[in-house]
């Protein structure tokens, strides 16, 4: 697993694979090696690259078999100038995002805050995908660029905003009444958030 750390890159890509019990080598190109191996991602560990020039930012790939993001740990990349965000694919046994009690944003995410554009998220899992208490898998802008398309593919499906406060009500009137001013969504998004004039990306669920 990745515990409280980061691997961060630029243009280039990162590749995650477990592959078990025994060694395979994995290139930054070609066939991946078979991914039965768990992979865990907690305590606010992060896999990301940014685009903070006019080129592309990495592609980030992710493949095990089951795969725990969790307690403030992320998935991301990101553009904070002209160059676009690279494209984010997790293909896993089973995937479980989960935010765990923490403030910290919990996910599989795509940004931009410039007028390069948001990556794609594509996410596949065999058997189920669970997102839960103020976890995320968001394609989002927060500039000119657009937000990217997200789409997931799953053998069953688990979205539970509950367990952490504030995590199913998101900044209403009663949240902020009862002092939550933490509050964040659960689930999947294509968001464009205020002042931005980017659009939004598409999402697309499929359920098996």
């Amino acid at each position: 697993g990745i515990d409280r750390a980061s691997i961060r890159n630029r243009t280039g890509d990162i590749r995650v694979i477990a592959v078990g019990g025994e060694a395979a080598e994995v290139g930054l190109s070609g066939v991946l090696p078979s991914a039965a191996g768990a992979l865990t991602l907690t305590n606010g560990a992060t896999l990301a690259t940014v685009a903070d020039d006019s080129s592309a930012g990495g592609k980030i790939t992710v493949s095990a078999g089951p795969i725990a993001v969790q307690g403030g740990s992320t998935i991301i990349t990101s553009a904070e100038s002209s160059g676009d965000a690279g494209s984010v694919t997790v293909r896993g046994g089973e995937l479980t995002i989960a935010g765990l009690g923490t403030t910290s944003l919990t996910g599989i995410l795509s940004t931009t805050v410039s007028s390069g554009n948001a990556g794609t998220l594509q996410v596949a899992t065999l058997g189920q995908t669970s997102i839960v208490n103020s976890a995320v898998i968001s394609s989002r802008t927060f500039g000119s660029g657009d937000a990217g398309a997200v789409m997931l593919s799953a053998g069953s499906l688990n979205i539970d905003g509950g367990g952490f406060p504030g995590g199913a009500c998101v900044f209403s009137p009663a949240c902020l009444a009862n002092g939550v001013t933490n509050a964040r969504l659960t689930g999947i998004f294509g968001q464009t958030y205020p002042l931005s004039s980017g659009d939004a990306g598409s999402v697309v669920v499929t359920v098996a």
